[in-house]
């Protein structure tokens, strides 16, 4: 009878544990990208740069078009899998050990330099947002770099959610760069803010710089610049400081960090933004009163911009963040109930296209797909 009784606990024991896992495998996948549309194969790898000027460390990593080859080593989504894992874990206020299965996340292959086609494609340089790492725009960098593009996105250290050095030094998020936890007023904060937009367009600058005198056909090759949420904003600071800018590519950008003066007079390049569903308030309202002002500078110097809003997308849709789990929305994270991939198809189909364009100056006559989920802007207040 108690033989009986221990293994029927152990049947239970086991469909229970096994429950378990397949739960914890549907909210907590191996983050996953797309397939690339185009026709090179990626490579990728990461270096550690020191700008001696600033004493600031911004580790960066790069994706380049390369031959296949049936021995490519698959490339590690995040180098520094463990300490990313558990830093993640903190800021979802987890467990560390549910993120332990990042480690598993591969995208593109182990490669250098000397292996990388050199295409007539410009550069794109990504900047992350507020809290994340250089790593979360591999969805973009990956589908750029199979069409012959070579991508560079830092880690802008302190805003970073952690940047590791190669000696294992760690440095993490200080909110003090946002000047939060300061007890600072709208307008101090906001000057803070905005001079953190510079120091990170700083920090793009550098890394731009370095990775053109790798080489000598980088040299001259003019670049596109991109980001996220802080870096979005901070992309469009960089562009205006060479004048090998072709354009800036916004991705649900925070525009407080841009200046009060390029605000006001906006950019002479062609911009294109992608913005999450308004009804999900991730900066509203004061955001969107910001964008309506430098488009408003842009459209009195005649610059190209397109705007594309797409519903039901949330804040962290537009970085690999959202890769982490469909359902993070249930942990308090900006994420909208669209699917993820489906919002980086949309960006990657569009981006491409106004990079395309932007090279051969047709911007203002392209056919933009139709998208079932844009939807027109909504006013908040």
């Amino acid at each position: 009878m108690k033989q009986k009784k221990l293994t029927t606990f152990l049947i239970i024991f086991s469909l229970l544990v096994l429950a378990v896992f397949i739960l914890l495998k549907s909210v907590l996948p191996v983050p996953k990208h797309a397939l690339n549309t185009g026709k090179y194969t990626v490579g990728t790898l990461s270096i550690e740069l020191f700008d001696e000027s600033r004493q600031r460390y911004i580790p960066s990593k790069v994706w380049f078009p390369i031959e296949s080859e049936p021995n490519l080593k698959p490339a590690y989504w995040v180098n520094t899998y463990t300490q990313t894992g558990s830093a993640l874990a903190k800021l979802a206020g987890l467990p560390s050990f549910l993120f332990s299965h990042i480690k598993k996340a591969k995208a593109g292959f182990e490669s250098d330099l000397d292996t990388a086609i050199i295409t007539e494609k410009p550069l794109l340089v990504l900047s992350h947002g507020k809290n994340g790492f250089k790593e979360l725009h591999s969805f973009m960098a990956l589908e750029f770099a199979s069409h012959g593009y070579f991508v560079i996105a830092p880690d802008h250290s302190d805003g970073a959610m952690l940047t590791v050095l190669n000696d294992g030094t760690e440095i993490h998020f200080d909110p003090k760069e946002f000047g939060d936890d300061e007890g600072l007023n709208a307008r101090d904060k906001q000057v803070r803010v905005q001079s953190l937009g510079k120091k990170w367009a700083a920090d793009l600058k550098f890394v731009l710089e370095h990775f053109k005198n790798l080489k000598p056909e980088f040299k001259n090759k003019p670049y596109i610049t991109g980001g996220h949420s802080t870096g979005g904003g901070a992309s469009k600071e960089f562009c205006i400081l060479a004048n090998d800018c072709l354009g800036v590519i916004g991705l649900d950008t925070w525009m407080e960090p841009v200046s009060d003066d390029l605000l006001k007079n906006g950019i002479d390049k062609p911009l294109l933004s992608f913005f999450s569903d308004p009804y999900m308030k991730a900066f509203e309202p004061i955001n969107r009163r910001r964008v309506v002002n430098f488009d408003s500078a842009m459209k009195a110097r005649n610059v190209f911009t397109k705007e594309i809003v797409i519903s039901k997308s949330g804040h962290i849709d537009y970085c690999d963040a959202a890769l982490l789990s469909p359902y993070s929305y249930l942990f308090g994270q900006n994420k909208g109930r669209l699917d993820t991939k489906r919002i980086f198809e949309i960006i990657n189909q569009n981006a491409l296209l106004f990079a395309e364009n932007l090279m051969i100056d047709n911007l203002r006559n392209v056919t933009w797909p139709e998208i079932p989920e844009e939807m027109q802007w909504v006013d908040l207040e």
